[in-house]
């Protein structure tokens, strides 16, 4: 799909450059149509990246040449028409170049804004944003969300005796085993610290234990791979009615998971409401 708007992209700056050429060309060379020329190529470079750019700077530079040279007396010397036309391209260029770079960029900070600069996931902000969407499409359609709220046992501990860059690695270790055990339609998050979650939509009580649990033992095993004596206790609540907001669920599942916490740890406590 953004393949194709890509495409169509080029196709309609192409069609404009095109355009604004006819127009140059009856217009006459007295008006000044640069400014006029760079705006395909910004909107190219912007909206489908710097090879659209590219495409969309040399058709601009190859119309405005036809135009001019097909326009009789315009220059004293044909080499002026080339060289002017050289440096239109260069200008272009250097146009699409700024432009995707500063499309990248913002692109990057938005991405950055979003996600947990150590485990790669959704940070709290992004979790919680996503999430009532979600729970919007639950309430419309009527299907039930399960939501997972997840804390690891003993975290502090490997912080304080093998240091932060082993919980670091640790961290990510888990966001990594949440990440894989997950369908491409659930969210997963770090809420701070050691605390994670995990929104199941359309998932039943039965089918969102299941996951629960795998997550739970593919944790377990890769902590006691590395020797760390980390455990999750988990609170998970299955709602066949979604609350208002996220925060009302989150409520519930944090409520769960201290309930398994402070009943041993290394537990899950599961709810349907």
């Amino acid at each position: 799909m953004k393949k194709l708007q890509k495409i169509l992209t080029v196709f309609y700056t192409f069609i404009l450059v095109l355009i604004i050429g006819i127009i140059r060309h009856y217009s006459g060379p007295e008006l000044a149509f640069t400014l006029f020329f760079i705006f395909p190529v910004i909107l190219a470079s912007w909206k489908s990246g710097i090879w659209a750019g590219i495409i969309i700077s040399f058709s601009s530079a190859a119309v405005w040449l036809i135009v001019d040279s097909i326009t009789p007396d315009l220059f004293s010397n044909s080499i002026i028409l080339y060289l002017n036309n050289i440096f239109r391209l260069i200008v272009f260029l250097i146009i699409t170049y700024i432009v995707s770079e500063l499309r990248i960029s913002l692109s990057s900070q938005k991405r950055l804004a979003r996600t947990d600069t150590l485990t790669l996931i959704s940070n709290r902000r992004a979790f919680y944003e996503t999430a009532n969407v979600e729970i919007e499409k639950a309430r419309r359609y009527g299907y039930p969300v399960s939501l997972i709220c997840m804390d690891l046992d003993n975290f502090k501990q490997v912080n304080d005796t093998l240091g932060h860059n082993t919980g670091d690695q640790l961290l990510k270790l888990v966001a990594k085993t949440m990440q894989g055990n997950i369908r491409t339609i659930d969210l997963s998050g770090r809420l701070g610290g050691d605390e994670f979650a995990i929104l199941l939509p359309q998932a039943n009580g039965d089918s969102a234990r299941i996951v629960a649990v795998k997550i739970k033992n593919k944790i377990s095993e890769a902590m006691q791979a590395n020797n760390w004596n980390v455990t999750t206790s988990i609170g998970l609540v299955t709602f066949l009615k979604v609350e208002k907001t996220i925060d009302d669920m989150m409520n519930k599942a944090d409520s769960l998971m201290y309930s398994a916490k402070n009943d041993g740890k290394n537990k899950i406590k599961h709810s349907i409401v």
